[in-house]
């Protein structure tokens, strides 16, 4: 019999997993919304936080318990939501906790042989094609491995791959690349893509390999020594589709002018600031994660591993995106197995233990429950079948057992329903479809046993999993009910303007003009009579923008103002920085070319509307959250155990 194991880990075996609580309790320590949190569970968390946490100062217990009871409320209307169900949020928990029991199944020989095959990936790069195709809605998977399989035989037989690809692949990007995904590194892809890519020989196709998203057929186009990884920054241009040649040649000389300050001296960051359009550089200042080869456009990765030094700048790149600047920050080659071991772990708990330890994490689930399998009861329940077709099984065989696990019978009618749907989809049964199936079964009730058993038996691994699988939940609700579901209208924020107007400040702030033309010359015109004195003439040729800014604007602290200044230059701030009066060299800019002039400096100035903008939405969004938890604890019954709270406070903070 084949004995493959499917892990999946439903989600609904875990919700069911009952917390145990150590010792005998009269009654819980915490119940939120129906749901049992142990003091031992609550000690561990608050343990954690206190390690970790994110607040000025650490909690005391009793704070402590209204964040965590918040926490688990907030949980509990995910729940109510049924965004527990959500199919990507199964697949991540289910990842991490088949990574963390792998630890628990698996002797350290074949843990390292899991580790060592993944570090043997992590020393090449693929470049592979592809060709998907798409299983329908009514799983008919045998039509569609069918398919893929006499694919593959036509490009056995000398059919051009590409030509296949275009044709019958249902990748929507085929119509752009012809199935060719380009150079991708380890942990890059989907599991068994990715194990299937890097087993196939060069020049070869795979067989069908079936993933979320269909079955493939992989032809192996190129095999290359890892280049490692890439730390880079980087200055966006949006090019619309269909930009015109004029477009391009002004972003790119605007990137090329950028690429000329960094030579003399300009901040990377501060620029990306003041000329990246990407939505994120306010947070990152330009800086990219880590890239590999996989998934960024080959043309940035190219270009990035181009350059050689740090600090290195590339001229504009072309991307989807647009046009970039990159500036490199740091190289990280692959580093030995001992270096990277740690990393590995991370990867393989990021993405799912690989498809080849599965069947080593089944055997130490079959050994921890002392499984038994009962042949000939599956081989009595395959003939009935057989002959009667997709029909309830009589008593008689439906209470018999297929195996036992831990000494309990796991019953034939546990595969009843599994058995029937594929009778009604095939009109037939033949022995290896039957075993798929009840391999299946067993597969998930070892898995699901084993996770129960293990859970019970080790408790900070529980509490850990139930942590990592409410976290997801709260991140998901929280995402909708406050960071992107609360979207305030312009009455509500201008309500928040008012009730808190003095409150929004800046510390120091400068007052900056910003002349803008499509001609050097009129600018050039407009700062020689500013540094006179003298005030610009006001003409169609020169726009005037006034615009405020605070100390850490990146106007103020970059090198752009340095090294210009009018004759009222000299007002110091308390900072011992001077603003008023400086000039910056005329730059390039997307619409045409521009230099600021500031022309007052004030301490402790009042925000606008329009500048207090980001404050008035993070407020609002407090506010949402906290009518949120209001209505939640209006609507979930909450229950503290105050004996057992008091007790276990003296032990926690006596611990400290």
């Amino acid at each position: 019999m084949q004995r493959i194991l499917r892990l999946w880990l439903p989600l609904a075996a875990c919700l069911l997993t009952a917390v145990v609580v150590c010792g005998q309790q009269a009654k819980p320590f915490l119940v939120v919304a129906g749901d049992t949190v142990s003091a031992e569970e609550f000690a561990y968390a608050y343990r954690k936080n206190s390690r970790y946490g994110v607040h000025a100062h650490r909690l005391s217990v009793g704070e402590f318990l209204q964040s965590y009871i918040d926490f688990r409320l907030k949980v509990a209307d995910a729940k109510a939501r049924g965004l527990d169900t959500s199919l990507a949020l199964r697949r991540e928990y289910e990842n991490f906790a088949r990574y963390k029991l792998a630890g628990y199944l698996l002797d350290s020989a074949e843990q390292e042989a899991v580790l060592r095959a993944a570090y043997g990936r992590m020393l090449r790069e693929v470049d592979a094609s592809h060709i998907l195709l798409k299983i329908p809605d009514d799983g008919d998977t045998l039509a569609v491995y069918q398919q893929a399989l006499a694919l593959r035989d036509e490009v056995l037989r000398g059919a051009n791959f590409d030509s296949l690809a275009v044709r019958y692949s249902q990748d929507p990007s085929v119509r752009d690349n012809k199935g060719h995904l380009g150079y991708f590194s380890a942990f890059t892809m989907v599991v068994p893509f990715e194990l299937a890519a890097y087993n196939t020989r060069l020049g070869d196709v795979s067989l069908p390999v079936r993933t979320q998203y269909g079955y493939h057929l992989i032809r192996v186009v190129g095999i290359r020594p890892a280049r490692g990884r890439m730390q880079v920054a980087h200055i966006m241009r949006v090019l619309p589709a269909g930009a015109d040649s004029i477009r391009i040649f002004r972003e790119v000389a605007l990137l090329d002018s950028l690429r000329g300050l960094l030579d003399s001296g300009a901040d990377f960051g501060q620029l990306a600031l003041q000329y990246s359009q990407d939505p994120s550089v306010g947070k990152t200042r330009g800086i990219l994660p880590w890239i590999v080869a996989g998934p960024f456009p080959s043309s940035i990765t190219d270009a990035a591993f181009g350059l050689r030094a740090d600090g290195a700048v590339s001229h504009a790149v072309r991307s989807p995106f647009g046009l970039h600047l990159l500036q490199r920050i740091a190289h990280r080659p692959v580093g030995a197995y001992e270096e990277v071991q740690q990393d590995i772990r991370e990867q393989l708990a990021r993405v799912g233990m690989p498809v080849e330890g599965e069947e080593a994490l089944r055997e130490g689930a079959t050994k921890l429950l002392r499984v038994v399998y009962n042949e000939q009861t599956i081989s009595n329940i395959f003939s009935y079948i057989q002959e009667h077709g997709a029909t309830p099984l009589p008593d008689s065989l439906r209470l018999l057992c297929i195996a036992s696990m831990d000494g309990v019978c796991l019953p034939a009618a546990a595969c009843v329903d599994r058995l029937n749907a594929h009778w009604q989809d095939f009109g037939t049964l033949e022995p290896h479809r039957y075993a798929d199936v009840v391999d299946s079964v067993l597969g998930q009730a070892i898995w699901q046993t084993a996770l129960r058993r293990i859970r019970a038996e080790h408790r900070e691994l529980d509490f850990m999993l139930r942590e990592f699988r409410d976290g997801l939940l709260l991140f998901e609700v929280s995402e909708r009910q406050v960071w992107q579901g609360a979207v305030p209208t312009e009455r509500e924020l201008e309500r928040l303007y008012k009730q808190h107007k003095d409150e929004f400040r800046y510390p120091h702030c400068a007052t900056v003009d910003a002349y803008r033309s499509v001609n050097v010359h009129n600018l050039t015109e407009a700062m020689q009579r500013l540094e006179k004195g003298e005030a610009p003439q006001a003409d169609s040729l020169v726009r005037v923008e006034r615009m405020r800014c605070s100390a850490d604007a990146p106007l103020l602290q970059g090198a752009s103002l340095a090294g210009r200044e009018s004759v009222d230059a000299g007002v110091a701030n308390p900072l011992g920085v001077k603003w008023h009066g400086l000039m910056s060299d005329v730059m390039p800019d997307a619409e045409g070319f521009v230099f600021y002039h500031v022309v007052a400096q004030r301490e402790n100035e009042p925000k606008t509307f329009q500048e207090a903008q980001g404050e008035l939405r993070s407020l609002y969004q407090a506010e949402v959250e906290r009518q949120w938890l209001k209505k939640l604890r209006r609507q979930y019954r909450v229950q503290v155990d105050k004996g057992a709270l008091r007790r276990l406070a003296k032990r926690l903070e006596a611990a400290e």
